[in-house]
């Protein structure tokens, strides 16, 4: 019997680049420093209010009332944290480990930033300042980013970033780009959108870490549309940790970077209901 041709080893195919999610939308700043450790927080006037005064000397009750005393408002970021991949094999076939960790990080960090944007501050309404302004009622996708943008308007100083997952994206109303505009959706309005990979559709009820994701991509017909402040994402260098292990002659190589994530003073969620559109029945 005929010996099997060996197969001949070439690069791998190009990767297009992962798009319009929350890192196409966030400020993102390259800066390593103490912030790794305890995280930030900052003043934020964004969400400040005020009112009106009717007339140059007024006299009567109501017509001169400045009834909104403010102290600073400080913001706090929801910690620090660190993205990681690692590559491990049986060191005669395994020469190079950093690189591909190296290479795998670039690939994976975008959508890991997402979950965990997901489950620590979309979902985490216990320790947010979220608000949920039509309770759990499930309303048409374009009244919710309208209802939105008023929302916004009256809490927060600038436009809302949105945030829905990415199967969302055909059916969400955006404004046309310019052709060499390729990296940013925006809402009718002019508000950024970010669709995740990593986003879900019901963050609020989430298994714990390390369970499979549960009701993602639409099964249920609903899913929850957040509008945030402006996103800052922070994140330091990347750092690749190489071992090698006598015993079972294994390479491995982990590489991490630290991340923190900071939104600014608003956030507010609408459940919408998708039924109409993806054809499922009506939401419960």
């Amino acid at each position: 019997m005929a010996s099997a041709v060996p197969k001949y080893l070439v690069d791998p195919p190009s990767i297009d680049p992962y798009r319009y999610g929350l890192l196409s939308v966030a400020d993102l700043v390259e800066d390593a420093g103490r912030w790794e450790v305890g995280g930030v927080e900052f003043d934020s006037d964004a969400c400040a209010q005020g009112g009106y005064v009717r007339g140059m000397c007024a006299a009567r009750p109501g017509d001169h009332d400045k009834g909104h005393p403010e102290g600073l408002n400080t913001v706090e970021g929801p910690g620090p944290f660190a993205v990681y991949v690692r590559a491990e094999c049986n060191a005669v076939g395994f020469p190079e480990a950093e690189p591909i960790a190296r290479s795998r990080m670039e690939l994976v960090e975008p959508r890991v930033v997402e979950e965990f944007y997901a489950r620590e501050v979309l979902g985490r309404l216990d320790t947010s300042q979220a608000e949920r302004p039509l309770g759990d009622r499930a309303v048409p996708l374009r009244y919710a980013v309208g209802f939105l943008e008023q929302h916004a308007s009256l809490r927060y100083g600038g436009r809302p970033v949105f945030h829905a997952p990415r199967w969302v994206a055909p059916f969400f109303p955006v404004r046309d780009l310019r052709e060499d505009d390729l990296v940013q959706r925006n809402a009718p309005l002019g508000s950024r959108v970010a669709f995740g990979g990593g986003y879900f559709d019901d963050p609020f009820t989430l298994l714990p870490m390390g369970y499979p994701r549960s009701r993602v991509g639409g099964e249920l017909g609903w899913f929850w549309l957040f509008a945030s402040g402006t996103v800052r994402v922070r994140r330091g260098e990347v750092r690749v940790y190489e071992v090698f292990d006598p015993p079972t002659n294994r390479k491995a190589a982990v590489a991490e970077r630290p991340y923190s994530v900071e939104t600014d003073c608003y956030l507010a969620a609408v459940r919408v209901d998708m039924s109409r559109e993806v054809g499922f029945g009506v939401a419960s």
